[in-house]
């Protein structure tokens, strides 16, 4: 390898081919990003001549590869990085050669000079493909030569490619150069600022060339040099990646490229998709879910690159057979989606990805990839094929009644990568253990039932709590279930519902007061039962407010009930349109019929009833107030106020859980707080409730019982529960007689002494008064559960009828348990439980949060400050090993100093 830094006129003088292979990206730069910024440079030097004449400008480096060349014909290069910025000086170039040619006089020879680095000599060329020094990518190889071989002045809009971005470059540069020359009024002074341009571009414009020898690892020096504020994205580097390994092992690249990965270069594929607050080409997407069905673990989108190359260095297949499974598992997965956009009748799996993408939940495709795949390479796909279907729609299940209770999807990203996980262990059928998963998930991975439905939906407000396109969507299968596809006696007359252009309508309108008589219930259950499932219609377009808010009619004359009865032919309208009175009645019979569709559409297996503890009910009904009335923390008639600018607003804190606002229950904060700021805003209703009594919010008083960490993965997190099991099992094995501090009991359970310790005052544990501060002392904030029979006791007198030494209000160090005692109580379960968490060397911010007594957004803060500390990805929670974490300490603490 070979670093030199070179003018233009160093790197581009020889007659050469500079080849950019068919696998590298397309053409990228643009005006506001690249091609104004480098005239800018090139005008900055020229006005530099004078002043500061050896001023140079660095424009970065490339890096070129020595390529197979025919005996006695030019010298060959690969160019390996830097294709970009070595095209677009091509283009600048060739444009101001061709604006000089004859915009002044003696132009011809000042042009000459600067085709000597686009062209080769006529001398060295064998045939019309040697003409030019650069070869572009296959995507842009006949723009490129169709302008750089125009003759001059280039008129651009005759151009076929005129529209291509090399073109509009070339069109940038040759405009810019024209007018830089024509600022100077007379011709000397135009002459001699074309003269000066030309100086600048043949010995003032420098790059880093590294060479390599067609040994030598390409690859290394192409990662390395985009491994940091790279313009590229991960598939960049995966198709580099791919090609360059495709060349060692001899396989027919140009065939490979053509016949399989073209076909990524398409507007599916290189669409910006979003997913969460980001946006992200498709291909980008569905490698990420493709490498996490492969490698079964949750590959963030930042590791894409090196998950891959991991897929890679551990398979035994060659990187042909990877491509080949990449590719068939893209068609798949394109067939799936351009399906689920379209408008065309879908079934099955397809109409699976359709709701899903509806309700914004794309998490589960590394298990429909990885089952697809199973089937795909199936002896008989024919027996495994029901089983995947299944898979689909118990996947579909799942999300659907979650998102209709407003349950946390939290776990959704996990739940897939373990099914990949469990389903190649057991080498059998797929739907079983799917069913087995789910069926038997519990706290916020439960699968509703019946039961949880029936109770929860009458009372929901589906129109404000739904997202548009959530509610369209259910509402479409409801009419799809009136039409008989779901007990699978549909009419041959019918087809499904047609998806994605309906409107949501109310049929009681909001505005009821002025053409609505109110019956015997008040305007507040009114007011609530407009938004529910009762109420709500398809249209294929909504209805002007002269006709919304009309009142309901005759059976066969005006009023709103015509209105739909001339508007819509949905069979889901047809009870409707037999009513002679809409009313609060009517409505809650029809929200009954609608429920039932869902128990069909969504069903669970037969017998499928969740059976939950206290905690996991709590967090099932997506609430913390229940949890905070549970422990004493919130009580009924409790009254909250809003935050900041929304402080006039209240809510009344009920004995269910629910919070009453302006006399409408709602089942979680985040809920109420929306009705309370009167918009649908993304908000956390455990921030916005404060009490007010205190100024506390929902949030601080649940940090207060369970900490930070209990915060950041909820308190029905399995991780946790078990955790505190174990405590409640070790603090009932303490021996009589001995004492252990908060922080050697934390760091065995794998937690901190901050948590600890509010859990300890706040539960039912056994043996209290034997975990004392390090030093001995009570802790300052002990209290006594008035349960238990030692309330009213001193701790340290429990300790000395137990034989411990007591001195200066301090327990012995003698009898002190250290953390290898504390080890020694626990079972071997709990012990292996504890193992296979990883107990001790992992933290979270939410754990230092804990530990260092400051907020985890403190904590994420000074993480960024890192130079090297790994991103998680998005809806993720960073995992910080024992060096990072003791850096965190230094930093917090310095910021606190």
């Amino acid at each position: 390898m070979q670093t030199s830094k070179k003018t233009l006129t160093d790197l581009l003088s020889a007659p050469q081919h500079l080849n950019v292979p068919m696998f590298q990206r397309a053409y990228a730069w643009d005006e506001e990003g690249q091609w104004q910024l480098l005239w800018e440079d090139v005008e900055h030097l020229v006005a530099l001549a004078v002043t500061a004449p050896t001023e140079t400008h660095f424009l970065g480096a490339i890096v070129l590869q020595r390529a197979e060349s025919q005996p006695g014909g030019l010298s060959a290069w690969d160019v390996i990085d830097g294709q970009q910025r070595l095209t677009t000086l091509q283009l600048l170039l060739d444009a101001v050669a061709g604006a000089l040619e004859h915009a002044i006089e003696g132009g011809e020879a000042l042009s000459g000079r600067l085709t000597t680095l686009t062209e080769n000599p006529p001398a060295f060329r064998s045939s019309d493909d040697d003409r030019l020094k650069l070869t572009p990518t296959t995507r842009d190889h006949a723009a490129f030569v169709e302008v750089m071989t125009a003759a001059a002045p280039v008129d651009h809009s005759r151009l076929e490619h005129r529209s291509h971005k090399l073109a509009k470059a070339h069109r940038f540069f040759s405009r810019a150069c024209l007018a830089f020359v024509e600022a100077a009024s007379e011709p000397m002074q135009r002459a001699l600022r074309a003269s000066q341009l030309v100086e600048v571009l043949l010995s003032k414009l420098e790059l880093v060339v590294i060479s390599l020898e067609q040994n030598e690892n390409a690859q290394s020096i192409f990662e390395t040099l985009n491994a940091r504020m790279t313009p590229l994205q991960p598939t960049d580097l995966i198709k580099n990646f791919v090609f360059q390994h495709a060349v060692a092992e001899g396989a027919d690249v140009a065939r490979m490229y053509e016949t399989r990965w073209r076909q990524f270069e398409d507007k599916f594929w290189e669409t910006e998709v979003r997913q969460g607050q980001l946006s992200r080409p498709r291909f980008a997407l569905f490698a990420n879910h493709w490498l996490s069905a492969r490698l079964r673990e949750l590959v963030p989108a930042t590791d894409v690159f090196r998950a891959f190359k991991k897929v890679v260095q551990t398979s035994a297949d060659s990187i042909a057979a990877l491509v080949e499974e990449f590719v068939a598992s893209a068609q798949e997965y394109r067939r799936l989606v351009e399906a689920a956009e379209g408008s065309g009748q879908i079934e099955g799996r397809e109409l699976t990805v359709y709701r899903l993408q509806a309700a914004d939940v794309g998490t589960f495709w590394p298990l429909f990839i990885y089952v697809s795949g199973l089937e795909r390479r199936a002896r008989n796909a024919s027996q495994i094929g029901p089983s995947v279907d299944r898979v689909f729609a118990m996947v579909e299940s799942w999300v659907v009644r979650k998102v209709l209770l407003g349950h946390s999807l939290t776990p959704a990203p996990r739940f897939a990568v373990e099914l990949v996980q469990r389903i190649d262990e057991a080498q059998g059928d797929p739907a079983g253990v799917v069913e087995d998963y789910l069926m038997t998930a519990q706290g916020l991975g439960v699968w509703p039932d019946d039961a949880m439905l029936e109770t929860g939906l009458p009372a929901m407000a589906a129109y404000k709590q739904l997202k548009r396109s959530r509610l369209r969507m259910v509402l479409e299968a409801l009419e799809d279930d009136a039409r008989g596809f779901v007990t699978g006696h549909a009419r041959t007359s019918h087809a499904r519902m047609t998806r994605h252009s309906s409107q949501v309508e109310h049929i009681m309108p909001e505005a009821w007061r002025a053409n609505w008589p109110r019956g015997d219930r008040d305007e507040a259950e009114r007011d609530r039962l407009v938004h529910s499932f009762g109420n709500l219609a398809l249209l294929p377009q909504r209805f002007n407010a002269s006709v919304g808010n009309l009142g309901w009619g005759q059976r066969f004359g005006d009023g709103k009930r015509e209105a739909f009865r001339t508007s819509s032919t949905d069979l889901l309208l047809r009870d409707v349109l037999e009513e002679d009175v809409w009313d609060e009645a009517a409505i809650e019979r029809r929200t009954k019929r609608m429920v039932g569709g869902i128990l069909r559409t969504w069903s669970v297996p037969e017998g499928h009833e969740v059976v939950q503890d206290m905690a996991s009910e709590a967090g099932t009904r997506a609430t913390d107030v229940v949890f905070l009335l549970e422990r004493g923390k919130l009580h009924d008639g409790d009254e909250l106020h809003g935050a900041g600018r929304f402080a006039h607003r209240r809510a009344i804190v009920r004995a269910d859980g629910s919070l009453d606002v302006d006399g409408r229950r709602f089942n979680s904060p985040t809920a109420a707080a929306k009705a309370a700021r009167g918009d649908n805003r993304s908000i956390s209703g455990t921030w916005f409730w404060r009490l007010s009594t205190s100024g506390q919010s929902l949030m601080d008083m649940r940090v207060a019982l369970v900490g930070w960490e209990g915060v950041a993965t909820s308190r029905t997190d399995t991780r946790i529960t078990r955790q505190w099991k174990i405590l409640r099992r070790l603090m009932d094995a303490l021996p009589s007689g001995r004492w252990a501090s908060y922080g050697d009991l934390a760091a065995v359970i794998g937690t901190h002494a901050n948590p600890l310790g509010q859990y300890i005052a706040t539960n039912p544990v056994p043996n209290p008064w034997r975990v004392l501060q390090v030093s001995g002392a009570v802790s300052p904030g002990f209290t006594w559960r008035s349960e238990l029979p030692q309330a009213g006791r001193e701790p340290l007198d429990l300790l000395r009828e137990e034989g411990v030494p007591v001195e200066g209000e301090r327990a012995a160090q003698s009898h002190r348990l250290s953390p290898e005692d504390i080890r020694a109580l626990l079972s071997s379960e709990d012990a292996a439980t504890l193992a296979h968490a990883g107990v001790g060397g992992r933290h979270t911010p939410a754990t230092l949060a804990d530990e260092l007594g400051t907020h985890p957004k403190t904590v994420r803060e000074v993480l960024r400050e890192h130079a090297t500390a790994a991103r998680p990805v998005v809806g993720t929670e960073w995992e910080i090993d024992d060096e990072l974490a003791d850096w965190v300490r230094a930093r917090v603490s310095e910021r606190f100093a």
